[in-house]
């Protein structure tokens, strides 16, 4: 469960230093999401450093949601 939460707060991270640095939520949002896609088919699939989960996934995402969310209230 607490690697579900790393997830999440990485997604919710990226979404929102990608969004402000590019002044749009859904670039930040996209940028969350292609990074927890990225690791888990580059750094756990491909390279085999880690073992690949589609719940990895989808809980960073879930936390790109919140990031998104959180720049959409900002009005970006």
């Amino acid at each position: 469960m607490k690697d579900k939460i790393v997830h999440a707060g990485f997604g919710f991270f990226i979404t929102l230093v990608i969004g402000f640095i590019f002044r749009n939520s859904l670039i930040g949002f996209l940028a969350g999401c292609f990074a927890g896609a990225a690791k888990e088919f580059i750094w756990d699939w491909w390279l085999k450093k880690g073992t690949p989960e589609l719940f990895d996934f989808l809980a960073t995402c879930m936390g790109a949601s919140l990031g998104f969310a959180f720049l959409l209230f900002a009005g970006l």
